[in-house]
This record gives C-alpha cells, sequence and structure tokens, in this order.
C-alpha cells in the first residue's frame, strides 16, 4: 500500500527499496511480529479515541465578589453543572438538569435530553441565584428554587472595533492605517482620528510586524501593537526596520487562476537581521519621543517571546530589555519617556543563550520580578525600580517554571516548580508557596503528578488539577496553605477502559554518561504479549525549549495509535533538552547542534532492550518534525547502523539556510569587524548535506509546500545530497500545507504505513484502516 501511495501522490520519482530489511530479521523468528494490526490502529485513532473522552480537569467560572464558582463537567453520567462554595465546603448541583430540560421542551417545543444538555451559562443572578444562559440561539433565565423559566434579551456588548488599541481610561485609541499610526478619541461623538506619525516606507514601519504586506494602498484600518501608560497619557511602540533583511519567497502552486509567489522577509545566520527601535508618543503635546536603546551590533528588543516592556506606576519611568545578537547579554533598562534617556538597571551574563521569561510587577508597587539562572537554576529575585537587587527570592537546585499567582497584602507568591525531589520525575510541574519576606518554601500539592493549579479571587483558595500518563485525573479545591477543601472530581475514563485501554508506562534510565537520569513514556499496543518481540520506534524532539515527552494523561495521542500496529513506541529527553532541569541540562553540547543528543537517544534504546526482552533492538525506528525532523535524519546519517527506519518531517537540514534566530541562539556566532569597521557575523553548525552518503536504512523525508518556518528548500538540498551519494530514499510534499505537519491525517497516514512496511513487512498499508485511496 505505501508503495501504491508514493506511486501515485510522490511529487518527484525516486526508487523504492526492493526489499524490507525487516523481512531479513523476521525469517526464522515466529516469535517476532511481521503484520501490522490496522483493525487495532483503526480502534484507537485519535478521532475515535475523542468520542470516548470525558471531562478531564475542572475549569471554575468564579461568581463575581465571591469565592464561589460554577463548573461543567462531562461522565458517562452526562453533563453536569456544579456550583461550590470553598467557605462553607459544598459542592452541589447548580440547577436540576432534568427539571430545566423539561421546562425548555415546554417552553420551545424542542426535546431536550437531561443528561447532554449543553448550554452556555452567562451570569449567576444576585439575589434569587436565576442563572442566565444561551442554548439553540435564544436567550433564558431560569430560577432553580422556583423552576420559574423565562426569555429575556442580553444586552449588546460593548462595542469596540479588533482594529482599536485602547487606553486604560477607554478615551483613546491608536491604529495603523497604510504605513502611519492614527490616533482617536473615543468620547468624540463623531471619533474623528488624526494621523500622528509620518515617513513611514516599505519594510520601515511601526509596530513589531514582520510582515511585507504592509504596503502604502493598504488604507484598512489594522491593529498595531502598543504599551499604554497607566496615566492613558502616552504610549510606547517599536518600530522595526526590514530594509536590510532579504526576501524569502514561497510558489503557491495551487492558487488560481495561475500559481502565485509569495515574499516574504528571513533573516539566515550571519544575514542582517532587523534593526529595532522603541518611541514613546505623547498624546497631550503631540510628540514622539525615540528611546535611547543602542548598546550592541544587530541587538534585539521585541523578540523575547515574553513581556518585557513596562511602565511605572505613575507613568514617569519606561522599562525595557534588549539582548545581543549572540544571546549570552541581556540588559535590563529604564528610560525617562519625556527626555529619551535611559540607564541599565540589570546586566545578565552567560557563556551560552539566556533564556528570559515574563517580568512580573509586585501590585500596588514599582518592585518587578526576574526570573534568572544565573546559579545555574530558574530562580526569582526581587528588584527596586532603580535596579538594586533587593533579595533573591527562591534558591536550591530546584526550576521557577512560572509565577502562578501573588498575594501582596500576606506577603506569598505562587509558583509552578520543576526538578524538586530528585527521586520524582523532574517533569512534573507542583505548586509551593513562597514568603517574600523569609523566601521559606511550602509544597502545596505534594502528589507524585503533573499538577496545574488556579486561584480565586481572593487567593485563600486554589483548584489543583493533576494527573500523569498512567494516572487520571484528579481535581480538588485546597486552601493557600495545601490543606484539602473538597474532592471535585476523579475523571471518568470508563469508556476507555471498557474499550481496551491501557496506560503507557513510565521508565527511567541513565544517559551515557551513566550519571544523569532520563525520564520517558512507552507505549504498547493493546493487545501487548511480552513472549514476543516487537520493533521499537521513537518520537524526537531534541529541545532546547522543549523535549516533548508528556507529562498529563493524554489518552488522544498518535503515538497511541503507531503502537498499536505492533511497536513499542518511546518519547524520552536527552541531555541539551529544555531548561526545566537546569542550566548544565539545557546548555550541554551547545557547540555540538546536530550530534549533542543522539549518543543518548541510541543509549537509552539499548538499555531498555537489555531491560525488556520484549524489544528488538534490531529493528529500530525514529521520527520527528521541524528539530525532531532534523534530529531524525542525523540518527539516520549519524548511526547508520543502529536506526534502521526514519520520519524526516519539516526538517532543517541545512542550518545555514534556517532562520537566524534558532541557529544562533543555541550554537555559538561570532561577530568580526572588518579593517573598513564593518561588522560580519559568523557561525559554522554542521549539517546533515555533507554525511548524506552515510544513509543505509529506510528514510522518508516529508515537507509542506508553503513552509515559511522551515524553507522547502531543506528538502531539496537534503534529497540532492542524497541523490549524489546514489541513496535509496523516500520523499513526498504535501502540496499547501505550513509547518505543522504532524496534524495532519495524511501525514500520520504515510508516517504509520512506513514503519509498517520497513520494519514490519507489512506492505498492506492503511487500507483497512481508512478505505482505499481515491482513484
Amino acid at each position: 500500500m505505501i508503495k501504491r501511495i508514493f506511486l501515485t501522490f510522490l511529487c518527484i520519482p525516486v526508487i523504492l527499496p526492493i526489499a524490507s530489511p525487516c523481512a531479513v530479521f523476521a525469517i526464522g523468528l515466529p516469535e517476532v511480529i511481521k503484520a501490522a494490526n490496522w483493525e487495532l490502529a483503526a480502534k484507537w485513532y485519535p478521532e475515535k479515541v475523542e468520542q470516548r473522552l470525558m471531562s478531564l480537569r475542572v475549569k471554575p467560572h468564579w461568581i463575581s465578589g465571591s469565592d464561589r464558582f460554577w463548573y461543567k463537567y462531562k461522565t458517562s453520567e452526562g453533563v453536569h453543572y456544579w456550583l461550590v462554595d470553598p467557605v462553607k465546603k459544598i459542592k452541589r448541583p447548580l440547577f436540576d438538569r432534568f427539571k430545566l430540560a423539561s421546562e425548555l421542551t415546554r417552553h420551545t417545543g424542542r426535546p431536550y435530553n437531561g443528561r447532554g444538555l449543553d448550554i452556555q451559562l452567562l451570569s449567576i443572578e444576585k439575589g434569587d441565584g436565576s442563572i442566565r444562559f444561551g442554548i439553540d440561539g435564544e436567550w433564558f433565565e431560569f430560577t432553580p428554587k422556583t423552576g420559574n423559566l423565562k426569555t429575556f434579551e442580553p444586552k449588546p456588548a460593548l462595542a469596540r472595533e479588533w482594529w482599536q488599541n485602547i487606553s486604560p481610561d477607554k478615551s483613546l485609541c491608536v491604529f495603523k492605517q497604510g504605513r502611519s499610526l492614527f490616533l482617536m478619541n473615543l468620547h468624540d461623538p463623531n471619533q474623528k482620528e488624526r494621523q500622528i506619525t509620518t515617513g513611514g516606507e516599505k519594510g520601515f514601519n511601526w509596530g513589531a510586524n514582520y510582515s511585507t504586506l504592509d504596503e502604502k494602498d493598504n488604507q484598512e484600518r489594522r491593529f498595531v501593537s502598543v504599551n499604554w501608560s497607566p496615566d492613558s497619557k502616552k504610549f510606547c511602540v517599536y518600530r522595526v526596520d526590514l530594509r536590510e533583511v532579504k526576501d524569502l519567497w514561497l510558489i503557491d502552486h495551487l492558487s488560481e487562476p495561475r500559481p502565485a509567489l509569495r515574499t516574504f522577509k528571513y533573516p539566515m545566520p550571519g544575514e542582517n537581521i532587523q534593526r529595532w527601535e522603541l518611541w514613546v508618543y505623547n498624546c497631550e503635546t503631540d510628540k514622539m519621543i525615540r528611546i535611547e536603546t543602542d548598546r550592541w551590533k544587530s541587538q534585539s528588543l521585541g523578540d523575547f517571546f515574553t513581556n518585557t516592556l513596562w511602565w511605572s506606576n505613575d507613568s514617569k519611568s519606561l522599562f525595557f530589555a534588549r539582548r545581543s545578537r549572540d544571546f549570552c547579554s541581556v540588559d535590563v533598562c529604564s528610560a525617562n519617556p519625556d527626555t529619551g534617556k535611559s540607564q541599565i538597571l540589570i546586566e545578565e551574563r552567560l557563556k551560552g543563550m539566556i533564556h528570559v521569561k515574563p517580568v512580573i510587577k509586585l501590585p500596588g508597587t514599582d518592585e518587578f520580578i526576574w526570573w534568572s539562572m544565573r546559579d545555574g537554576w530558574g530562580h526569582l529575585y526581587l528588584y527596586g525600580n532603580t535596579g538594586n537587587l533587593k533579595k533573591q527570592i527562591t534558591r536550591g537546585h530546584i526550576n521557577v517554571k512560572r509565577v502562578v499567582n501573588i498575594d501582596k497584602e500576606t506577603g506569598m507568591m505562587y509558583v509552578m516548580v520543576n526538578n524538586h525531589n530528585e527521586k520524582q520525575n523532574p517533569y512534573y510541574k507542583h505548586l509551593y508557596g513562597v514568603s517574600l519576606d523569609d523566601s521559606s518554601l511550602r509544597l502545596l500539592t505534594p502528589e507524585d503528578s503533573d499538577h496545574d493549579c488556579v486561584f480565586s479571587p481572593s487567593r485563600k483558595y486554589f483548584i489543583d488539577n493533576h494527573s500523569r500518563v498512567d494516572l487520571s485525573p484528579r481535581s480538588v479545591l485546597r486552601d493557600n496553605t495545601g490543606n484539602l477543601v473538597l474532592e471535585l472530581e476523579q475523571a471518568d475514563i470508563s469508556l476507555l477502559l471498557e474499550a481496551g485501554w491501557k496506560s503507557p508506562d513510565i521508565f527511567c534510565v541513565k544517559s551515557s554518561d551513566g550519571i544523569t537520569d532520563l525520564w520517558g513514556v512507552m507505549y504498547k499496543p493493546f493487545n501487548f504479549d511480552p513472549n514476543k518481540k516487537y520493533p521499537i520506534v521513537t518520537g524526537v524532539y531534541p529541545g532546547r525549549h522543549s523535549e516533548m515527552v508528556p507529562t498529563e494523561f493524554s489518552p488522544v495521542n498518535s503515538d497511541i495509535t503507531l503502537a498499536q500496529l505492533g511497536f513499542i513506541v518511546v518519547r524520552f529527553g536527552n541531555r541539551g533538552g529544555c531548561i526545566d532541569r537546569g542550566l548544565w541540562y539545557r546548555q550541554y553540547g551547545r557547540d555540538d547542534f546536530r550530534d549533542y543528543g543522539l549518543d543518548d537517544k541510541k543509549t537509552v534504546i539499548e538499555k531498555l532492550a537489555s531491560r525488556y526482552p520484549y524489544i528488538c533492538d534490531n529493528r529500530v525506528g525514529i521520527f520527528g518534525s521541524s528539530s525532531g525532523g532534523f534530529m531524525t535524519t542525523s540518527a539516520m546519517l549519524v548511526y547508520p547502523d543502529f536506526f534502521k527506519v526514519g520520519v524526516a518531517m519539516a526538517a532543517p537540514n541545512d542550518p545555514s539556510i534556517y532562520y537566524n534566530v534558532w541557529t544562533e541562539r543555541y550554537h555559538d556566532v561570532k561577530q568580526i569587524t572588518l579593517p573598513d569597521n564593518t561588522v560580519q557575523w559568523e557561525t559554522n553548525v554542521e549539517s546533515n548535506i555533507g554525511i548524506a552518503g552515510n544513509l543505509k536504512g529506510n528514510l522518508l523525508l516529508i515537507h509542506g509546500s508553503q513552509d515559511g518556518n522551515v524553507h522547502p528548500a531543506h528538502i531539496f538540498r537534503m534529497s540532492q545530497a542524497l541523490v549524489k551519494a546514489n541513496k535509496h530514499f523516500n520523499m513526498f510534499i504535501v502540496p499547501d500545507a505550513t509547518h505543522n505537519l504532524p496534524k495532519n491525517p495524511y501525514v500520520q497516514r504515510l508516517l504509520w504505513s512506513y514503519f509498517a512496511e520497513h520494519l514490519l513487512g507489512d506492505r498492506r498499508g492503511d487500507v483497512k484502516l481508512f478505505g482505499e485511496p481515491p482513484q
């Protein structure tokens, strides 16, 4: 089947292997799995699993002026609506769902099912406790105490156009039109706008906008990202200069009536990048002031992917952050918005990439909290608005993932923490209470699972949703000292269990250094037989911002479907992965961009095969997308005798033409000053192109024709190298697809079929799962 798919849809001709290596392995080994179980895979296709899935977490809707809340929760008994009072420790139905269904039927003439009543709840009215909701396009008010149901007309929401960036006092808005900014007085009945900037040109415009579609003749009003001062008298805005950034192109082959050319800006490693400016507009004086921000060549201001721009409470100071091109230096600065003068408050330096998280302002003060890994772990530091370090708030071999809430009145801050217990999975998040006075830490969620917490308005209570891949979700209500107040829900997975679902296994294996623990998840076929041998397949994403190893209960998972074909499917981390395990773990292999994680991948699979006799370590598959696709190709070429089958999706196989921020962020980029004082940037990252001749196994390259992140040039360059090396491989271009290939159902089918053919010797393809392909 996989051969027929490729002959029918393949965009360029390739030579398919005559025989699959797994056929050789299968000879004389009757205990080895030799046929894909498409029927079982079809049963556990993600869309079918969703039909058996109930609610997995409590999402609270707080009732105004209190810590009471309601929530909606689905079980095999239907949809429930619950009202919770934390003070009274009471959980009760918000209304009688069967009575409401009867009243709705009586009122509208339409049949309603009390078990499956799905309403859009708007509000709970004070006094009689009546609820207002919408269903099937009508709006109703229902009083649970009396059972009275009546219709009502909801008040129209305050008009706000999508293009308006409105000031805090709701008096002004700013927007973009053409290449200029405009200001509008919302209190003016005529709402006349006035132009406040001039001189815009193509590639040099207001707002952090990378689009080149910003043409002068585009006179539609558009939203522009600005940051208003608290007094609504000023706003700051970035101006980004893209004029020296080179163009890149994609061909829209499906455009009508003719194929069209898409042009966009795309800086590659070592090339000129965008230049950033920061300006402040004074609405009262009608003046634009440029803020002094320059320090390093090719520095950046607004591409931190996080909030690093904020105002003081009195609107007299503006704070911003800047970083060097090599990502090893970050400054936090303050500026006078009336003069543009600035000064440095914090100088953050590392020999390696500095990770930045959102700045947290302490309520009611100009103090702020800065996250840093300066001591090797992600911790919080309290600063005054003059840059004076007041204290280090958190300490120890833990990583603060994020700040959940701050209670200034009690002096408590609540944070999610990774790596809190060396005996537990380091990726699990736990909630801690941290005293701002003495920095004492208190664990509030002790269960050995992954936690997600939401606080009540008063911060006296929080809802804790927690689970593991092998533990169904539990939702509880706790007070802010961690004491249990109410058991809310235990997720109903009865339909999954009845269908034969089994939880995956969690494992921990030493890395190749013999010291570092690598945690992972193993998926088995639901008809697993320990007396048989199964090929092993690993899904990979090497980091550095994420390792994509599941930590919470997630039954809707394409890895589960793949396992049902007859594979052991594993996902696990590697040194050099994400920051959750500290700076050393994250910075490992910084100068070894291509190979840093491969040794751990090979080592863990070898150790798993040694530990579990049902794993066949001479039939190993690997797959991934984007950075995971790059790692997949690398694995097939660096360890060609170990990894036998690979599927690489959207892989940036030639880092020299990938987006500069990715390559330069995780690999050294050097500034070279020439005799004429001009500056060049050099980076040398090993690619997969130069080792194409190492390929021995079966490799499938997949790419989207409209991928503006990893350009299709990557797959053609890799293919050309393989052709020159006279290697057999498979290649597939997905028409009109962008970068998100793993979610594409057709791509999933190609991946499953490819592994079935080349690891199991099963060429029947996925007909039984999806039916015959169109002729």
